[in-house]
C-alpha cells in the first residue's frame, strides 16, 4: 500500500467542530433584506438632522475662558472664580453634621497638634467621639472640595494649578500629557497629586451623568440593549506562588506512585487554567428615536482563561427595564442572549433579536400584532407612516422591523474609543472601571471647562448636608457609591 500513511494521533489535525458551517451567502441576504424593503433602523437621519446629534465635537467647542488666560491667573483670582461658581463655599454658609444633621457650631478651641485657626474649626453640639470629645470638622471652609484632604496634610491649596488640570481634563488630554502642560517654573505637580485630581474629575463627571440618566424614560420607541466590559484581570484570590507544590500526606507504602510527566508538571505550575475576572461590565440601553442612552452597572464575572466574555445578567436587565423602559409602549431589539430575550418576554416587550453566532447583525424580524399591546402597535404604526425613513413595515397581522443592537454597540464603541484616546482602556483599576465609563460619556456629551466646574459645584451642593457622607468620604468610590445605578 503506497502513498500516504496514517499519522500518529498527536500530530493529526484537530477534529472539526460539530457546529454547522455559516452560509455567508444567506447571512448577507438576511442582513440586507431591509434595504430592499426600504426599512431603516430609525426614522431620524443623524447626518442631516443636526438637532438629533448627541455630543459636541471638540474642534467646534467654544469656551468662555482659554487655557492661556488661566496660566496667568494667581491663586487669589482662581479662588475668587471658584467661589463665584460655588465650587468653594461662601463665607456665611452653614454646614450640618453627617451623623445627626445638627448645624455645626464654632469650636471653643483649636487642636494644638493641628494648629488650625479657631474660625476654621467647627464642632457638633450633640455628637461625641470615643474619647467623649466633641465631633470636630477641621478646615471647614474647604470641606467637600478637592483641597480638603491636602489641607489635612499641612499643604496650602493650589487653586490656579488645579484649574489648569481641570481645563486639560475637560478637553480630553491624556493623563501623562497633563503633567507636561500645567507645570512651570513656579508651579510643580507630583504624579500622585495629579492622579488624585484627575480621578476626582472623573468621579464628579460620572456623578453628574448618572444623576441625569436617572430621569431618562423610554416611551413609544424601539429600545436596544447590549452589554460590555472594559478590562479583565487575573483572579487575585488564587495563590500568588503558582510554582509551589501543595503538601501531601506521606505514604506508608514502599512503592511510590509515578510522578507526572514534565509537560504536565510545567503546565500546572504555569497556571494555564487560572480564571479571569471581567471588570467594568455595563448594560447599555439606547432608544433608536430619542438617541438617549442609559448605563446600568453589572457585577464582575469570572470565566476561564480564553473563554468569551460573560453574557448579561437577568437581574441587571430586569432592573434597567423597570426603571427606564415603558414596557406597554416600547419594542425591544437585542442580540440572542438568554438573559435579554427571556427578560423582554417576561415584561411583555416584543423582541427583534439578531443571532450574532451566525453573523446576523441587522435581520428583518416579523412581529405579530397579536403579541402586542395597543400602544406598541401604535408605536410601530407611527414609525411605518414616515415616508423618507420608515422604521417599520405594516402588514395585515404583523410588523416588519430591523432587528439587532447595532445602535447600542456603536455607543459602546464610541465610549471605548474615547477611553482609548485618553489611555484608560485596559489600564484602569477595577475599582474605577465603571466610574470612568460614565465620565467618558459625560465628556463626549458636554466637553469644556464650565461643565466640569458645574459638576464639582453640584456634587458639593448635594453632599455637604447629606447624612452619612463625611468630608473624608467625598470623591471616593469605595465609600460614596450609592449613586451608581
Amino acid at each position: 500500500m503506497g502513498g500516504s500513511t496514517i499519522r500518529p494521533k498527536k500530530f493529526q489535525a484537530p477534529a472539526l467542530s460539530k457546529r454547522p458551517k455559516r452560509n455567508l451567502k444567506n447571512v448577507r441576504a438576511t442582513n440586507r433584506k431591509h434595504v430592499a424593503l426600504g426599512l431603516k433602523a430609525s426614522t431620524h437621519d443623524r447626518g442631516t438632522d443636526k438637532s438629533r446629534r448627541t455630543g459636541t465635537r471638540l474642534r467646534r467647542l467654544t469656551q468662555e475662558i482659554y487655557f492661556a488666560d488661566i496660566t496667568q491667573w494667581s491663586d487669589g483670582k482662581a479662588e475668587k472664580f471658584l467661589r463665584s461658581h460655588e465650587v468653594l463655599p461662601g463665607k456665611k454658609e452653614k454646614l450640618h453634621c453627617w451623623e445627626c444633621d445638627s448645624v455645626l457650631e464654632k469650636s471653643n478651641k483649636a487642636s494644638s497638634s493641628s494648629g488650625n485657626d479657631v474660625v476654621d474649626v467647627l464642632q457638633c453640639p450633640r455628637c461625641r467621639t470615643k474619647g467623649r470629645h466633641a465631633l470636630e470638622l477641621k478646615n471647614a471652609s474647604l470641606s467637600y472640595t478637592p483641597f480638603w484632604s491636602s489641607m489635612s496634610r499641612g499643604y496650602s491649596p493650589q487653586y490656579a494649578l488645579w484649574l489648569r488640570v481641570l481645563f486639560a481634563v475637560s478637553v480630553k488630554v491624556p493623563k501623562d500629557s497633563i503633567l507636561h502642560m500645567v507645570q512651570d517654573a513656579k508651579h510643580s505637580l507630583s504624579e500622585k497629586l495629579l492622579d488624585r485630581w484627575v480621578n476626582e474629575c472623573f468621579f464628579v463627571l460620572a456623578y453628574m451623568e448618572s444623576k441625569e440618566q436617572e430621569k431618562v424614560q423610554f416611551q413609544d420607541e424601539i429600545v436596544e440593549l447590549d452589554g460590555s466590559k472594559v478590562c479583565s484581570h487575573k483572579k487575585t484570590s488564587q495563590p500568588t506562588h503558582l510554582k509551589r507544590r501543595r503538601r501531601t500526606k506521606s505514604s506508608n507504602t514502599i512503592v511510590k506512585p509515578p510522578l507526572p510527566g514534565r509537560f504536565a508538571r510545567n503546565q500546572a505550575a504555569r497556571g494555564d487554567k487560572r480564571p479571569m475576572v471581567h471588570h467594568g461590565r455595563m448594560l447599555y440601553v439606547k432608544g433608536r428615536g430619542s438617541r438617549k442612552v442609559v448605563m446600568v452597572t453589572m457585577r464582575p464575572r469570572t470565566t476561564q482563561k480564553g473563554a468569551p466574555s460573560p453574557p448579561e445578567d437577568a437581574t441587571t436587565v430586569r432592573k434597567a427595564l423597570q426603571r427606564h423602559v415603558d414596557a406597554k409602549s416600547c419594542v425591544s431589539a437585542t442580540d440572542s442572549a438568554k438573559a435579554l430575550t427571556a427578560t423582554c418576554r417576561k415584561f411583555g416587550l416584543p423582541n427583534a433579536p439578531a443571532r450574532h453566532c451566525i453573523d446576523e447583525m441587522s435581520p428583518t424580524v416579523e412581529l405579530n400584532q397579536s403579541d402586542m399591546t395597543k400602544q406598541q402597535q401604535k408605536t410601530l404604526t407611527k414609525a411605518s407612516k414616515v415616508l423618507k425613513r420608515p422604521a417599520a413595515l405594516k402588514r395585515k397581522q404583523s410588523f416588519l422591523i430591523v432587528g439587532g443592537d447595532n445602535s447600542a454597540e456603536s455607543e459602546i464603541s464610541r465610549a471605548k474609543g474615547q477611553m482609548r484616546r485618553t489611555n484608560m482602556l485596559g489600564r484602569i483599576s477595577p475599582r474605577n472601571a465603571q466610574v470612568q465609563q460614565f465620565a467618558v460619556k459625560r465628556l463626549l456629551e458636554k466637553p469644556g471647562l464650565m461643565p466640569l466646574v458645574t459638576a464639582f459645584a453640584e456634587y458639593r451642593r448635594d453632599r455637604k448636608n447629606q447624612m452619612g457622607i463625611q468630608p473624608g468620604h467625598a470623591f471616593q468610590i469605595d465609600k460614596d457609591n450609592t449613586w451608581l445605578p
